[in-house]
């Protein structure tokens, strides 16, 4: 159990000798599964038109502040990148590839966002 101050306890796990040879064997021989993206929210927005702008900007905005929320943990990760430098560079990897999709889906929530609002008010580019 690791202490931590502030937030809940947490447990720390560790892998077998056997799991991590069968964890080596699945990386080095077996090739990566094409991957598969389920994201409820995307689905919702492409189908928005049945329900108006209102509807949507209410989605982005929820989407907005949840990524915004992710955004903050990255200032708590902040120190964990550290990590990198001690040799564990996968999760650095990690990280720095999630923290690159929300700065990506926060610049894609507020263009549309922009737009949108644009749209209702009238003021948009024909």
């Amino acid at each position: 159990m690791i202490e931590q101050q502030g937030k809940p306890n947490k447990k720390e796990y560790y892998i077998t000798d056997n799991g991590r040879s069968k964890l080596k064997e699945w990386i080095e021989d077996e090739k990566p599964s094409e991957p598969i993206f389920r994201d409820e929210f995307i689905i919702k927005i492409y189908s928005s038109w049945l329900s108006g702008p209102e509807t949507t900007i209410t989605l982005l905005k929820e989407r907005q502040h949840f990524t915004e929320e992710l955004e903050k943990l990255k200032n708590d990760q902040d120190a964990d990148f550290t990590d990198y430098q001690k040799g564990y560079s996968s999760r650095y990897y990690l990280l720095s590839r999630r923290l690159a999709i929300i700065n990506i889906e926060l610049e894609w929530t507020d263009r549309l966002l922009k737009s949108l609002l644009a749209q209702m008010t009238g003021s948009a580019n024909k």
